[in-house]
């Protein structure tokens, strides 16, 4: 039934993961011959027709690689279902996997359903395989290997296309030939004759007084920042492409190559600098972000958000983001910033074995070099609320006994075992039956947020103040208890790792909650102009 296992996870993996491995050949092509069995068994089709149909399921953009996998390695994958039915065994026969590999997730009896025919088209001959996975993640790979909008003709960091970095990461550009005019910018003269910060504020009333001055100057309109990792961009892959019944609606044709241009990400619903409310089948569930709170607080803050967050960030790669993404002279122009500095925890998670942590110095010292490279940027006025690392061993704790969509009998503890065996493990410390190595990060992860703490305490800056806010991640479980929601949904299925879009509701809520009862003086006053931007400016030109 899991015709999309390949995708799915050539996605999560390569997407969370900086850089791509080399070694993914090996569980990429394990669970693609996996899919090939399931479809051939549940359609009684042959192995051919699964071949083929499987490609036809993918987009045109991806018709060539995936017919590449099929052309290269289908007759060698053919002559092995005849005598083998093991994922993991004919994986290392067609050179796939090491002969050596110790890691093994499927069970030893996998029954198949194979259907022979008198004649088959796959006739390439060994020697043309030449590493097709690593050419095809080589090939991904390039598209986010860049961190600013691709479409950006004036070179302000800000797009008025959506994707591929663009205004679902920061606020649209409303015009994008000009590089004096962008979200967030204090307004020039006004905004009398055009809007240069693009939040729909401007002209001038029936006195000849600019709307900018009467409806927004002297309100402390502030641009909402996340500096983060995964759980920032809110990396999220739908769990529909895990439902047969849905390729037939073309549900990969359409979706799939926005899916790739967004990194896996869904920004624009994230937990801080989320705006999209509209319902979308494929990422359920209310948005809720720390953007959302202060636009509402503020109408003049329209379209003042960045989401500064990357899959697979850790604090040594933090500086360098934030010198290539954000200029000095244009966030100088700009207003302050209300931002939020989260790295949950691929400090922890990058390393694959204890000897590889870091040291609670040398994160420190990366986060203070990179909080002094932010305060060289940001404009005067500006808060940057610091978070504390996540537990790591509450998804393992929670999701360790539970059946995987993988299905097969295998258990998310099975999967997170054969990810760790193959040194792509989405967190290899944490996500482990090893109870010796969970502890001992997470206990490093308590003292990295001491780090954190202290910071706080004893760094000054010029241009922003520091606060430490918990995480609640505790708090959050609570509300799903008091709910009586399975505690499983906190997390997403496919990686069993990442929060689900009902936890990124509660982590804004509860975050917001914190920062408001433990620093009200930090949060900007409500506009008392609100309504009365709406009722000129409606919906200020949207997003």
């Amino acid at each position: 039934m899991k015709l999309l296992i390949a995708f799915l996870f050539l996605l999560s993996l390569l997407l969370t993961k900086q850089p791509v491995e080399p070694g993914m050949a090996c569980p990429l092509g394990t669970f693609a011959i996996s899919l090939i069995i399931d479809v051939a068994e549940y359609e009684s089709l042959s192995v051919e027709q699964v071949l083929d149909k499987l490609c036809s399921y993918l987009p045109s953009e991806m018709s060539d690689p995936c017919n590449k996998f099929v052309d290269k390695y289908a007759k060698m994958i053919i002559e092995e279902l005849k005598t083998d039915d093991h994922p993991d065994t004919i994986a290392q026969k067609i050179g796939l996997c090491p002969m050596d590999s110790q890691c093994t997730l499927f069970p030893q009896k996998q029954r198949i359903y194979f259907q022979k025919n008198s004649k088959s088209r796959y006739n390439k001959s060994e020697q043309e395989l030449k590493s097709v996975w690593d050419k095809i993640l080589g090939e991904l790979k390039k598209i986010y290997e860049k961190h600013d909008p691709i479409v950006d003709l004036d070179g302000d960091h800000f797009s008025d296309s959506k994707k591929l970095r663009g205004s679902y990461w920061r606020g649209k550009d409303c015009d994008d030939l000009s590089r004096s005019t962008f979200p967030g910018k204090v307004p020039n003269s006004g905004d009398k004759l055009f809007d240069s910060n693009c939040n729909g504020v401007h002209g001038r009333d029936e006195n000849k007084i600019n709307y900018e001055d009467r409806f927004c100057k002297g309100t402390q309109p502030m641009g909402t920042m996340v500096i983060g990792d995964s759980i920032g961009a809110h990396f999220h892959i739908p769990v529909q492409f895990f439902q047969p019944d849905q390729l037939s609606n073309g549900i990969l044709k359409d979706n799939l190559i926005d899916l790739i241009e967004m990194e896996g990400d869904w920004p624009q619903k994230s937990w801080v600098t989320g705006f999209d409310t509209t319902p979308n089948d494929l990422c359920e569930g209310t948005v809720n972000s720390i953007y959302l709170k202060m636009l509402e607080r503020n109408r003049c803050n329209h379209r003042n958000y960045q989401n500064i967050a990357v899959n697979g960030m850790s604090s040594p790669n933090v500086y360098d983001l934030l010198e290539n993404s954000l200029t000095e002279s244009l966030q100088k122009e700009s207003y302050p910033v209300f931002g939020l500095f989260q790295l949950f925890g691929d400090d922890i998670c990058l390393s694959m074995n204890i000897t590889q942590l870091p040291t609670p110095q040398q994160f420190r010292d990366n986060v203070v070099k990179s909080l002094h490279q932010l305060d060289s940027v940001l404009a005067p006025g500006s808060v940057i609320f610091v978070m504390s690392l996540m537990d790591g061993t509450r998804p393992f704790k929670i999701l360790h006994d539970k059946p995987h969509p993988l299905g097969h009998g295998i258990t998310y503890a099975d999967f997170y075992e054969y990810m760790k065996c193959n040194e792509i493990s989405f967190c290899p410390l944490w996500l482990t039956t090893n109870e010796t190595e969970r502890a001992y990060a997470e206990k490093l992860a308590l003292k990295l947020s001491q780090q954190l703490y202290d910071i706080v305490e004893n760094e000054k800056f010029v241009n922003f103040e520091t606060r430490f806010v918990d995480t609640p991640q505790k708090e959050i479980e609570e509300v799903f208890i008091a709910n009586g929601w399975d505690l499983l949904k906190m997390y997403e299925p496919v990686g069993g790792f990442h929060p689900t879009q009902l936890t990124n509701y509660w982590l804004a809520d509860l975050t917001w909650k914190k920062i408001n009862s433990l620093y009200p003086d930090l949060i900007p006053p409500i506009n008392p102009h609100n309504q009365e931007i709406i009722d000129k400016f409606g919906d200020q030109g949207g997003f």
